[in-house]
C-alpha cells in the first residue's frame, strides 16, 4: 500500500519552519483578541471553563505534592476521587505546572494552553497530510482546516476539546508503520494514543474510535509478519497498562456512585441532521438559521463549501488509484463512526454500545464526535488539494492557489471577533487569609451544586478540602447537603457542618439575593453557640464552626446500637403474628407502617431506605404504642427541627446507591407498633423500605412499604 503518492513522506527543516511560523501567524490572527489580551480576557465567565481551569491547577498542584492521590480532589468534600467526576485533564496539568510555577497566573496559564492547542493541532495534521500526499502546501491547509474550523472555536470555553493534535499523530504512526514495519512509528502510534487519552475523556474517546477504524480498514489490505503482529499487540497492551491507572478512578466512580447518563436524556446534546447544515460564522449563520429549525440545531457543525469540495476532490482522486483507495476507505469509515456516534440515540447503534460498553455510559456531549468528520474531510481535503494544485507546475502559482482557498477558508469559517470576557487571576483577600490559617475543610456559602466561582481560586487557600463542586454529576450527598445549607444556620446545617466536621464557613454576602439575607444575618447572631465570627473582610465574613459540647452521640446517630438481623429469605422464620405484611395507610403527607414482632423487644431506632435518589426524607417521625386499655399513644418523637437531612446526607455518603436515614430514640418495650412518618416540607415520605434496630436478639423483618 503506498502512502504518499510521491517519493518524500516527511518535510524538509526548512517546510517545517514555514508551516511553523505560518500556523504561529495563523493563531495569532484567527484567534483575535485572544491572543492579543491571553492575561486578561478570556471565556472563564464560563462555568465549564473555570471547572477546567481548576482541573489543570489541581492536577499541576498534585503531580508534585502528591500524585499517586491525583484522583483525590478537593471538591465535593468527603467523598473520594473527585477529579473522576469530570474530565482530569492530566496532560494540560502538566503544561501548566510550569507556567503556573513562572506566572502564578490561572488565566494567562489557561489561554497560553489554548493556544499552543490550537497551533499543535494544525502542526500535527501538517505532518499527517504531508505524509499522505507529499505536497507542502496540501499539507499546510489540511493544518489550517483542522485547526481553525468553526468546531474549535465553538468550543473555546472547553479546553478539554481543544488540544486534539495527538489524533493525527496516531494515525500517522499507524500508516508509516503499515509501510515501513519500522518500530519507531508504532511507538509514535501508542504514545500519541496515550497522551490523547490523558488530555480528555471525550477525546480518548474519539483516538480509539479513529484508531480502531483505520486499523479495521487497513490491517485487512497490508500482509504482516508474526513479529509485526506481535509488536503491534504488544504496543496497545502498553498503552493500555499505561491509561489503567486512570481509567480505574471512573470506573470505581462508575460502580460505587452509579455515575452514568440516561440514554433518553442524551438527544439535548446529541447532533441532529439540521446541526450538520448549520453555521456559526458570520458568512453562512443567517442563511443556515434561515433554514433549519432552532429547536433543532443542537451544535453548529457546518464544515464549509471549501472542505466539502476539497474533500469530494480527495475521495474521487483516492478511488481512482488502486493502491491508494484504503486510505479513502479509512478515512471515510471514519467520517461515518463520527457521523453516526455523534448523533446518539438517534441511531440505533449508540443505545447498543450504551448497553453493551460501559465506557459509553459516562459520555454525554456526542456531538463532539463530530470531530471525526472534521479530522476525514481535512484529509480528504488535503488529498484533493494536491491533485488541483499538481495541475499547475509553477511554485509560485501553486502557492497564490493555495493562499486564496486558506484565504476564502477562513473568510466562511471565521466569527472574528471572538467574545471574550475580562477576567484576571486576582482573588479576594479571604483566600490568601485562608491560606495560613489551621487545616480543616471549608464551605463557601451560598452553596450550589453547579459553581465554580469558588473552585477557581482554590489553589489560593493551598486546595483546602470543600464542600463544594462542580461536574456534569453532582452526587446525591452534596445534593441534599443544598437542601440544608439552603436553610443556613439552621440546626440541620450547623448539625450537618459538625458531621463532616467542617473547619470555616466563608459567607459570599454579595452572592445571596437581598430578600435573603436578613434572615441570614438574624440566624448568624443567634447561632452564636454554633459559629464564632472570625474574620471580616467586608463582601466575605468568615466563620468557624465550634464542636458540638455533648460528645455524645446525637438523636439521629443510630450506627452505635445493635441492628436485628434481616431476614434473608422466605426460609426464614416469620415474625408476624401470622401477618405477611405491614399494614400501610397514608394521609395527606403522612405515611403509617404497623408492624407486629414475634416476641417483645427493645426497640431502640429505625432505619429508612430511600433507595439511590431520595426524594421527600423524612422530617418528623412518631413510635406508637397501643397499651390496651389505654388506647394508642406516642411514646417517641423526633423533636421539631431534628437534623433530618443531616442525617440523609450521612446514609447517602455511607451508601450511595441506597440513600439511608438512622433515627434513634429511647429504647422502647413493644410487641407490635406503628410508625408514622411524615416527609420533609409537607411532601409525603419518599420511604421504600426499613429496618428496625433493638438490643435484643429478635428479628425483625424489613419491610416494603409499597409507597413507590
Amino acid at each position: 500500500m503506498t502512502i504518499s503518492g510521491t517519493g518524500r513522506r516527511d518535510p524538509s527543516v526548512t517546510q517545517w519552519i514555514a508551516a511553523t511560523l505560518l500556523f504561529l501567524v495563523a493563531t495569532v490572527v484567527l484567534t483575535y483578541p485572544l491572543a492579543f489580551h491571553p492575561a486578561s480576557l478570556s471565556r472563564l465567565d464560563n462555568g465549564d471553563a473555570r471547572l477546567n481551569a481548576w482541573a489543570m491547577s489541581w492536577v499541576a498542584h498534585q503531580v508534585v505534592h502528591d500524585p499517586l492521590a491525583l484522583f483525590d480532589a478537593n471538591t465535593f468534600y468527603p467523598l473520594a476521587r473527585t477529579l473522576a467526576f469530570s474530565e482530569h485533564l492530566t496532560v494540560q496539568g502538566l503544561l501548566a505546572a510550569p507556567i503556573l510555577a513562572i506566572t502564578n497566573d490561572l488565566v494567562l496559564t489557561h489561554n497560553l494552553i489554548t493556544l499552543f492547542a490550537i497551533f499543535a493541532s494544525a502542526l500535527a495534521m501538517y505532518w499527517l497530510a504531508y505524509s499522505l500526499t507529499g505536497s507542502h502546501e496540501a499539507a499546510i491547509l489540511a493544518g489550517l482546516f483542522f485547526s481553525f474550523a468553526p468546531f474549535r472555536f465553538n468550543r473555546l470555553p472547553h479546553i478539554q476539546m481543544q488540544l486534539y493534535a495527538f489524533i493525527p499523530l496516531t494515525l500517522l504512526g499507524v500508516h508509516r508503520f503499515l509501510q515501513t514495519r519500522q518500530r519507531r512509528f508504532l511507538a509514535l502510534a501508542s504514545a500519541s494514543f496515550v497522551l490523547q487519552a490523558l488530555a480528555g475523556t471525550y477525546l480518548g474517546a474519539i483516538c480509539a474510535i479513529a484508531l480502531a477504524t483505520a486499523m479495521a480498514v487497513l490491517l485487512p489490505t497490508t500482509p504482516l509478519r508474526f513479529r509485526d503482529w506481535t509488536a503491534l499487540g504488544a504496543a496497545f497492551v502498553l498503552a493500555a497498562l499505561v491509561l489503567l491507572p486512570f481509567t480505574l478512578p471512573y470506573l470505581g466512580v462508575h460502580r460505587e456512585l452509579g455515575v452514568e447518563w440516561d440514554l433518553g436524556g442524551l438527544s439535548s446534546l446529541s447532533a441532529t441532521w439540521e446541526s450538520y447544515i448549520a453555521s456559526s460564522s458570520h458568512l453562512y449563520r443567517g442563511l443556515t438559521e434561515s433554514v433549519t429549525e432552532a429547536s433543532r440545531r443542537t451544535d453548529f457543525l457546518f464544515p464549509g463549501l471549501t472542505l466539502l469540495v476539497l474533500g469530494s476532490l480527495g475521495a474521487r482522486t483516492l478511488l481512482g488509484e488502486r493502491e491508494r483507495r484504503p486510505i479513502f476507505w479509512c478515512y471515510a469509515a471514519i467520517l461515518v463512526a463520527g457521523l453516526v456516534l455523534s448523533l446518539g440515540p438517534r441511531t440505533p447503534i449508540y443505545p447498543f454500545l450504551y448497553e453493551h460498553v460501559v465506557f459509553f455510559r459516562g459520555l454525554r456531549a456526542l456531538t463532539r464526535f463530530a470531530l471525526l468528520p472534521l479530522l476525514s474531510l481535512s484529509v480528504l481535503s488535503a488529498v484533493g488539494s494536491a491533485y488541483l494544485l499538481g495541475h499547475f507546475e509553477r511554485l509560485s502559482t501553486r502557492r497564490a492557489l493555495a493562499a486564496a482557498i486558506a484565504v476564502f477558508f477562513a473568510v466562511e469559517s471565521t466569527a472574528l471577533p471572538y467574545q471574550l470576557e475580562p477576567h484576571r487571576d486576582d482573588p479576594p483577600e479571604v483566600y490568601r487569609w485562608l491560606r495560613e490559617q489551621a487545616p480543616g475543610p471549608i464551605v463557601e456559602l451560598p452553596f450550589k451544586v453547579v459553581d465554580t466561582r469558588y473552585m477557581f481560586w482554590a489553589r489560593h487557600h493551598g486546595f483546602r478540602p470543600m464542600l463544594n463542586g462542580d461536574s456534569g454529576f453532582i452526587p446525591m450527598s452534596h445534593q441534599w447537603m443544598k437542601v440544608a445549607l439552603a436553610r443556613f444556620p439552621s440546626a440541620d446545617a450547623v448539625a450537618l457542618l459538625r458531621r463532616l466536621e467542617v473547619r470555616y464557613v466563608v459567607v459570599h454576602l454579595g452572592a445571596f439575593r437581598a430578600r435573603a439575607l436578613p434572615r441570614l444575618l438574624t440566624g448568624l447572631k443567634e447561632a452564636t453557640d454554633a459559629l464564632l465570627p472570625v474574620r471580616d473582610f467586608g463582601s466575605q465574613v468568615v466563620y468557624e464552626v465550634l464542636p458540638d459540647p455533648d460528645s455524645t452521640p446525637t438523636s439521629m446517630d443510630a450506627r452505635t446500637q445493635t441492628a436485628l438481623r434481616i431476614i434473608p429469605s422466605e426460609s426464614s422464620e416469620a415474625l408476624f403474628d401470622g401477618a405477611t405484611d405491614a399494614a400501610l395507610a397514608g394521609n395527606g403527607d403522612v405515611v403509617e407502617v404497623a408492624i407486629s414482632l414475634e416476641a417483645k423487644a427493645t426497640v431502640t431506632g429505625v432505619r429508612l431506605h430511600y433507595g439511590a435518589v431520595p426524594r421527600a426524607p423524612v422530617d418528623k417521625l412518631e413510635f406508637i404504642v397501643d397499651e390496651g386499655g389505654n388506647g394508642p399513644r406516642v411514646v417517641r418523637s423526633t423533636p421539631d427541627g431534628w437534623p433530618a437531612v443531616t442525617a440523609l446526607v450521612s446514609g447517602l455518603l455511607d451508601n450511595p446507591l441506597d440513600g439511608t436515614q438512622d433515627i434513634h430514640f429511647e429504647p422502647v418495650e413493644a410487641t407490635s407498633f406503628v410508625l408514622r412518618l411524615r416527609g420533609i416540607d409537607g411532601h409525603r415520605a419518599d420511604v421504600t423500605e426499613l429496618v428496625v434496630f433493638g438490643e435484643s436478639a429478635t428479628q425483625v423483618s424489613r419491610l416494603n412499604t409499597g409507597n413507590r
